[in-house]
């Protein structure tokens, strides 16, 4: 099973709420996904963060659970809240489940990972240098 952790976030407080996460979040996921071939990806935001909750559910991340305690905001703990997403293609999709039944939110975050995916596949670029192993990806927010 090939997974990644990922993680994206804005701290320019003049551009939240714009859709930048949304691009960012499909990009990465177009990516590990369509290019580096993962079956899943698992990710979180701050659990006060609906926001980063909203603009990771429109990419088809499905909260599983909840890391208590596990960062300092302003010199307080908070809580992470932790998501995944399916690579919704038949083969990851099948090797992911196995013989599991699929819960009802996964079904639905299929659909929105899929519209996720076929929007980056149209407004992303990538270019890798094989020389560094750096990538480069540029998206174009609509």
């Amino acid at each position: 099973m090939r997974t990644a952790t990922t993680w994206a976030g804005i701290f320019d407080a003049r551009v939240r709420g714009h859709g930048v996460a949304t691009v960012c979040h499909r990009a990465r996921t177009w990516y590990l996904f369509a290019v580096l071939g993962l079956d899943a990806l698992r990710s979180g935001h701050h659990h006060l963060n609906v926001a980063s909750g909203r603009a990771l559910a429109r990419v088809g991340y499905v909260a599983t659970g909840l890391q208590r305690n596990d960062n300092l905001v302003h010199g307080r703990f908070a809580h992470e809240m932790l998501v995944e997403c399916v690579n919704p293609a038949d083969a990851p999709w099948a090797r992911w489940w196995g013989s599991d039944p699929v819960p009802a939110e996964f079904v639905a975050a299929r659909e929105r990972t899929r519209a996720a995916l076929d929007w980056a596949a149209a407004h992303v670029s990538c270019r890798d240098d094989l020389a560094t192993g750096a990538s480069a990806i540029k998206g174009r927010p609509q």
